[in-house]
Protein backbone atom coordinates (compact mmCIF):
# COMPACT_ATOMS: atom_id res chain seq x y z
CA UNK A 1 0.00 0.00 0.00
CA UNK A 2 1.17 3.72 -1.00
CA UNK A 3 1.59 6.41 1.50
CA UNK A 4 -0.42 7.86 -0.14
CA UNK A 5 -3.46 5.56 0.09
CA UNK A 6 -2.38 4.85 3.74
CA UNK A 7 -2.64 8.29 4.74
CA UNK A 8 -6.45 8.51 2.76
CA UNK A 9 -7.50 5.59 4.99
CA UNK A 10 -6.39 7.18 8.21
CA UNK A 11 -7.54 10.40 7.57
CA UNK A 12 -3.79 12.30 7.71
CA UNK A 13 -1.55 13.97 5.50
CA UNK A 14 0.96 11.46 3.70
CA UNK A 15 4.18 13.50 5.41
CA UNK A 16 2.98 12.13 8.61
CA UNK A 17 3.32 8.66 7.58
CA UNK A 18 6.53 9.66 5.84
CA UNK A 19 7.70 10.91 9.19
CA UNK A 20 6.75 7.42 10.52
CA UNK A 21 8.66 5.61 8.24
CA UNK A 22 11.44 7.62 8.63
CA UNK A 23 11.56 7.03 12.45
CA UNK A 24 11.04 11.24 12.70
CA UNK A 25 7.20 11.04 14.90
CA UNK A 26 6.62 8.56 16.89
CA UNK A 27 2.61 9.01 16.74
CA UNK A 28 2.30 6.18 14.91
CA UNK A 29 1.70 4.44 18.58
CA UNK A 30 -1.36 6.18 18.96
CA UNK A 31 -2.60 4.23 15.90
CA UNK A 32 -1.55 0.57 16.06
CA UNK A 33 -4.89 -0.66 15.90
CA UNK A 34 -5.97 1.12 12.72
CA UNK A 35 -2.80 0.51 11.10
CA UNK A 36 -3.01 -3.42 12.09
CA UNK A 37 -6.14 -3.08 10.43
CA UNK A 38 -5.21 -1.38 7.38
CA UNK A 39 -1.96 -3.36 6.55
CA UNK A 40 -3.80 -6.58 7.78
CA UNK A 41 -0.68 -7.00 10.44
CA UNK A 42 -0.68 -8.02 13.95
CA UNK A 43 -0.54 -4.98 16.49
CA UNK A 44 2.67 -6.92 17.64
CA UNK A 45 4.34 -6.52 14.40
CA UNK A 46 4.39 -2.84 15.46
CA UNK A 47 6.08 -3.07 18.43
CA UNK A 48 10.00 -2.11 18.15
CA UNK A 49 12.90 -4.26 19.01
CA UNK A 50 12.37 -5.17 23.05
CA UNK A 51 8.86 -3.48 23.03
CA UNK A 52 5.82 -5.65 24.26
CA UNK A 53 2.53 -4.66 22.29
CA UNK A 54 1.32 -3.74 25.61
CA UNK A 55 3.68 -0.97 25.64
CA UNK A 56 2.09 0.21 22.34
CA UNK A 57 -1.20 2.21 22.50
CA UNK A 58 -3.78 -0.21 20.88
CA UNK A 59 -6.79 1.48 22.43
CA UNK A 60 -6.51 5.22 22.60
CA UNK A 61 -8.09 6.04 19.11
CA UNK A 62 -11.40 5.31 18.22
CA UNK A 63 -12.11 4.23 14.60
CA UNK A 64 -15.45 6.01 12.62
CA UNK A 65 -16.20 4.93 9.36
CA UNK A 66 -16.67 7.14 6.92
CA UNK A 67 -20.69 5.98 5.33
CA UNK A 68 -20.95 8.50 2.56
CA UNK A 69 -20.80 12.07 1.43
CA UNK A 70 -23.30 14.94 1.81
CA UNK A 71 -24.07 18.44 0.23
CA UNK A 72 -23.71 21.12 3.19
CA UNK A 73 -26.75 23.80 3.09
CA UNK A 74 -28.47 22.63 -0.25
CA UNK A 75 -30.05 19.03 -1.75
CA UNK A 76 -27.96 16.40 -2.98
CA UNK A 77 -28.09 12.84 -3.90
CA UNK A 78 -27.25 10.98 -1.27
CA UNK A 79 -23.89 9.49 -1.96
CA UNK A 80 -23.33 5.97 0.36
CA UNK A 81 -19.66 4.83 -0.04
CA UNK A 82 -19.56 0.53 -0.87
CA UNK A 83 -18.93 -0.56 2.73
CA UNK A 84 -15.20 -2.51 1.85
CA UNK A 85 -14.24 1.26 -0.10
CA UNK A 86 -15.06 3.29 3.54
CA UNK A 87 -12.20 5.05 4.79
CA UNK A 88 -12.24 5.95 8.79
CA UNK A 89 -11.68 9.17 10.56
CA UNK A 90 -9.33 8.23 14.10
CA UNK A 91 -10.57 10.23 17.23
CA UNK A 92 -9.16 9.54 20.63
CA UNK A 93 -11.21 7.04 22.32
CA UNK A 94 -11.71 9.54 25.22
CA UNK A 95 -13.76 11.93 22.74
CA UNK A 96 -17.79 11.93 22.78
CA UNK A 97 -18.06 10.32 26.50
CA UNK A 98 -21.67 10.78 25.70
CA UNK A 99 -21.98 8.51 22.75
CA UNK A 100 -19.95 5.42 24.35
CA UNK A 101 -22.22 3.07 23.66
CA UNK A 102 -24.05 4.70 20.32
CA UNK A 103 -22.69 3.52 16.63
CA UNK A 104 -21.25 7.01 15.65
CA UNK A 105 -21.10 7.57 11.54
CA UNK A 106 -18.86 9.89 9.58
CA UNK A 107 -19.55 11.59 6.76
CA UNK A 108 -17.80 13.75 3.92
CA UNK A 109 -19.10 17.10 3.68
CA UNK A 110 -18.74 18.47 -0.18
CA UNK A 111 -19.33 21.79 -1.51
CA UNK A 112 -19.53 25.52 0.00
CA UNK A 113 -22.91 25.47 0.99
CA UNK A 114 -22.28 25.19 4.92
CA UNK A 115 -18.67 26.47 4.75
CA UNK A 116 -19.23 28.98 7.73
CA UNK A 117 -18.75 25.51 9.25
CA UNK A 118 -17.63 22.72 7.70
CA UNK A 119 -15.13 23.96 4.70
CA UNK A 120 -15.54 21.24 1.53
CA UNK A 121 -13.53 18.16 2.00
CA UNK A 122 -14.07 18.27 5.99
CA UNK A 123 -15.55 15.34 7.84
CA UNK A 124 -18.57 15.72 10.44
CA UNK A 125 -19.36 12.68 12.91
CA UNK A 126 -22.95 12.10 13.23
CA UNK A 127 -25.17 9.87 15.36
CA UNK A 128 -28.68 9.07 14.47
CA UNK A 129 -32.00 11.06 15.29
CA UNK A 130 -33.29 8.35 17.06
CA UNK A 131 -30.11 8.18 19.88
CA UNK A 132 -30.67 11.49 20.66
CA UNK A 133 -33.12 14.72 21.34
CA UNK A 134 -32.48 17.38 18.57
CA UNK A 135 -32.15 20.92 20.08
CA UNK A 136 -32.32 24.30 18.68
CA UNK A 137 -28.67 25.34 17.54
CA UNK A 138 -28.01 21.54 17.04
CA UNK A 139 -26.37 20.98 13.13
CA UNK A 140 -28.43 17.89 11.76
CA UNK A 141 -28.59 15.74 8.45
CA UNK A 142 -31.63 16.19 6.73
CA UNK A 143 -32.86 14.02 4.38
CA UNK A 144 -35.68 14.63 1.31
CA UNK A 145 -37.11 11.34 -0.40
CA UNK A 146 -39.10 12.18 -3.66
CA UNK A 147 -39.96 9.29 -5.99
CA UNK A 148 -38.07 6.66 -4.75
CA UNK A 149 -34.92 8.67 -4.69
CA UNK A 150 -33.27 10.07 -1.76
CA UNK A 151 -31.08 13.71 -0.98
CA UNK A 152 -29.69 14.78 1.60
CA UNK A 153 -27.64 18.06 3.14
CA UNK A 154 -26.84 19.63 6.30
CA UNK A 155 -29.01 22.62 7.99
CA UNK A 156 -28.92 24.39 11.62
CA UNK A 157 -31.79 23.92 13.61
CA UNK A 158 -33.34 27.06 14.13
CA UNK A 159 -36.96 27.42 16.58
CA UNK A 160 -38.34 30.64 15.57
CA UNK A 161 -40.77 32.60 17.56
CA UNK A 162 -44.44 30.76 17.41
CA UNK A 163 -42.10 27.91 17.62
CA UNK A 164 -41.79 26.93 13.86
CA UNK A 165 -38.54 24.80 13.04
CA UNK A 166 -36.71 26.49 10.47
CA UNK A 167 -34.22 24.57 8.79
CA UNK A 168 -30.91 27.30 8.00
CA UNK A 169 -27.63 27.09 5.80
CA UNK A 170 -24.45 28.41 6.95
CA UNK A 171 -22.68 29.51 4.45
CA UNK A 172 -21.35 32.71 2.48
CA UNK A 173 -21.99 31.97 -0.49
CA UNK A 174 -25.16 34.39 -1.82
CA UNK A 175 -27.19 31.29 -3.60
CA UNK A 176 -27.42 29.61 0.06
CA UNK A 177 -29.35 31.75 1.98
CA UNK A 178 -32.65 30.48 2.39
CA UNK A 179 -34.36 28.11 4.90
CA UNK A 180 -37.07 25.24 4.77
CA UNK A 181 -39.12 24.42 7.32
CA UNK A 182 -40.21 20.99 8.75
CA UNK A 183 -43.77 21.91 8.45
CA UNK A 184 -44.05 23.40 5.12
CA UNK A 185 -46.76 22.39 3.44
CA UNK A 186 -45.98 23.76 -0.03
CA UNK A 187 -42.94 21.20 -0.03
CA UNK A 188 -41.57 17.38 0.47
CA UNK A 189 -41.33 16.78 4.25
CA UNK A 190 -37.54 16.39 5.18
CA UNK A 191 -36.61 14.29 7.94
CA UNK A 192 -33.30 15.14 10.56
CA UNK A 193 -31.74 11.81 10.49
CA UNK A 194 -28.82 12.59 12.56
CA UNK A 195 -27.42 14.91 14.52
CA UNK A 196 -23.70 16.15 13.76
CA UNK A 197 -21.50 15.85 17.15
CA UNK A 198 -17.90 16.65 15.73
CA UNK A 199 -16.28 17.17 12.87
CA UNK A 200 -12.69 16.75 11.74
CA UNK A 201 -10.67 18.22 9.16
CA UNK A 202 -6.89 17.23 8.22
CA UNK A 203 -4.35 19.40 7.83
CA UNK A 204 -2.26 19.50 4.85
CA UNK A 205 1.25 20.72 5.27
CA UNK A 206 2.20 22.04 1.91
CA UNK A 207 5.67 21.24 0.29
CA UNK A 208 8.49 20.86 1.00
CA UNK A 209 9.76 20.99 4.92
CA UNK A 210 12.06 23.74 5.82
CA UNK A 211 15.13 23.23 8.22
CA UNK A 212 15.11 24.63 11.53
CA UNK A 213 18.21 26.09 12.26
CA UNK A 214 19.57 24.33 15.64
CA UNK A 215 19.00 26.06 18.93
CA UNK A 216 22.08 27.93 20.22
Amino acid sequence: MSQAELAKRLSLPQSVISDWERGELQSWRDYVALLSQQLDRPSSYFAADGETTSSVNTSSVREIPVVGEVQGGAFRMAYEFPPDERPVVAVASAAYPAYAGVQLRALKVVGPSVNELYPDGSYVIVVSAADTDVRSGDKVVVLLRRGGLCEATIKEVRVEDGGRVALWPRSTHPDHQTPIYLDDADQDSPEIAYVVIGSHKAEERPPPPIRIPPRR
